[in-house]
């Protein structure tokens, strides 16, 4: 399992590369949970759709799995729009709604947070609120 440290070292790896403009985490290392097979989940706000392809599903640190997924913060919101319709699993939002903003120099992360809280408290999603 990761420590806090690990968690972030990890992220200031990841804020290293030019065009990550904030890093939100999610999983059992946010809500408390996590044991020796979890992997840590990281979502990425980049700058440009192009980067959106690279997926870091086969990425170890420390001897743990992580999970990055890279959306511009357009495809984000259309997510987001999405799962209000029903169209996608409201996965997305619970994300976003209950994720730690762990990196968001322009405040990107923490709109969409904000974002997700709301339309959380709108609808019946399939996952309990953690939202504090």
């Amino acid at each position: 399992m990761l420590t806090e440290n690990q968690i972030n070292v990890i992220c200031k790896e990841i804020q290293t590369y030019p065009y990550v403009k904030a890093i939100l985490v999610t999983g059992s290392y946010i809500y408390g949970s996590p044991n020796e097979t979890s992997d840590l989940d990281i979502r990425m706000i980049v700058d440009d759709k192009k980067f959106e392809k690279a997926h870091w599903d086969d990425l170890w640190r420390f001897n743990v799995r992580i999970e990055a997924f890279y959306n511009t913060v357009e495809s984000i919101e259309l997510y987001m729009d999405q799962a209000k319709k029903g169209v996608v699993l409201p996965k997305i939002i619970h994300f976003w709604a209950n994720g730690k903003i762990i990196y968001d120099p322009e405040g990107f992360a923490k709109k969409l947070q904000e974002s997700a809280k709301n339309i959380w408290r709108q609808g019946n999603y399939k996952y309990s609120p953690i939202i504090k």
